[in-house]
This record gives structure tokens, sequence and C-alpha cells, in this order.
């Protein structure tokens, strides 16, 4: 592509940027590097780490994978295969390049096969750019026909949009029936608890990389008993 790839200075004025690990960072500015004309290139770990990282011996498989699908999970990028190969796109790549003969090296996403991630060059995407034919076009991992955390403010609803980027990072975002049974938890420990200890119950199960939030390690406070002295105590 005549005058190369562009990458505007506005993106650090991006949260979705500044949210991302310094690896993270440099992971998305070598996919922008490398894709064709069309916003797409090969997803493959291996291939990246080679042509990103070539003398970065330090640097995993494993890393750059986990790079790419925390960038997906951002919506900094969209994943997707064609004949069982791993790819990557830019479905707003048209909006942020100058393309003037766009000649694309690797396949477009296949609408009917592993529709990708809804993703954008680490903005919102346009409706006509989404390749998914579902027309819900909600961003939440996972997407109900109203906000599931309707009722829940303040603090303990950061934290539990915390939680489920945290379980959508690790490939587990919850099926509706799942979310629900979160959200029914939640309230019935609001009852006997406080939102900062739920909170804090969240933080812990992020921290140690649980699958699960241990409900039962809420302890409520139990109520202290009146003590009683008898009547013999009235004697002394």
């Amino acid at each position: 592509m005549p005058g190369g790839k562009i990458i505007r200075d506005t993106l650090f004025e991006s949260e979705k940027i500044a949210n991302l690990s310094d690896f993270e960072f440099r992971v998305w500015v070598s996919l922008i590097l490398l894709a064709d004309d069309a916003g797409r290139g090969d997803a493959r770990p291996a291939i990246i780490k080679g042509r990103a990282f070539p003398l970065r011996n330090r640097i995993t498989l494993k890393d750059v994978e986990d790079a790419l699908h925390s960038l997906a999970a951002n919506s900094c990028v969209s994943l997707y295969t064609v004949g069982g190969k791993p790819y990557y796109w830019f479905p707003n790549w048209s909006k942020h390049q100058r393309i003037r003969n766009c000649k694309p090296k690797y396949p477009p996403p296949e609408n009917n096969d592993n529709p990708p991630q809804s993703a954008a060059i680490c903005g919102k995407m346009r409706p006509e750019s989404n390749p998914n034919t579902n027309p819900n076009t909600n961003t939440n991992p996972n997407p109900t026909s109203e906000d599931p955390l309707a009722g829940i403010d303040g603090e303990l609803r950061g934290k539990l949009e915390d939680w489920l980027r945290y379980k959508a990072e690790r490939r587990e975002s919850y099926k509706p029936t799942g979310l629900k049974s979160l959200i029914a938890q939640v309230e019935k420990h609001r009852k006997e608890v406080t939102d900062a200890q739920i909170c804090a119950l969240i933080d812990e199960s992020m921290s140690n990389g649980w699958r699960g939030i241990i409900w039962d390690r809420l302890k409520p406070a139990k109520p202290k008993t009146p003590v009683s002295y008898g009547e013999e105590a009235l004697l002394f």
C-alpha cells in the first residue's frame, strides 16, 4: 500500500489502548504493520512472533497467543478461521488507512463458518462493516435483551463488569443462564453482607485466577447475643 500503514496519534487518548499492557500494545501495533491491504493477517502465534519479534528469545508463543485473545476481548482486533487456519482482521481498516489499490493477501471471514468476534481498530465498528449477520449489536460479552446488571450500581457494578471482562479474556464467557445465576447470587448475598465484601471477594477471585466465585467465603457477621446474668447476680 503506497505510503505504508497509518497509526494515528489520537490512539494515545483511547481508553481501550490505555487498558492494554505494554506487550499487548506492541503486538497490536505489529498486527497493523503486518496486515495486508484489506487489514487482514496470519494469526498463527509462530508467524507473528517470527515477523514481529524475531530477536526476542524471551517472548514465547503462549505470550503472543494470550495477547491476541486479550486484544480480541478488548475489541481491538477480530479473530476468525478459514479452512481451519487462524487469521486476524481490522473491520474498520478502510476508515483508518488510505487504500488505493487493494490487493488482499489473506482470505476474508466466512459469515457462515466461525464468524469473527465483533471488533474494530480500537473503536466502535460501523454496522455495515460487521461481518456477523446477527442483528444484535450489544458489545457485552454476554448479550441479553436488557442490561443484565440493571439495579446494581456504584463500585459493585464496576467490579462485576471487571469480572465479566476477566471471564471473557479467559474465553469462559457466561451463557445467558449462567449470567442470570451470577446475578441471582449477587442479589442473594447483598441481603446478608455489604457490597464492599462482595467486591473484595471478586477481587480475590480474579487475583487468584479462579474460574468462579466461591460464595461460601462470604461470612455474614453474627449478631452479638445479649449477656444474661440471671437473678442470682442481683444478690451481689
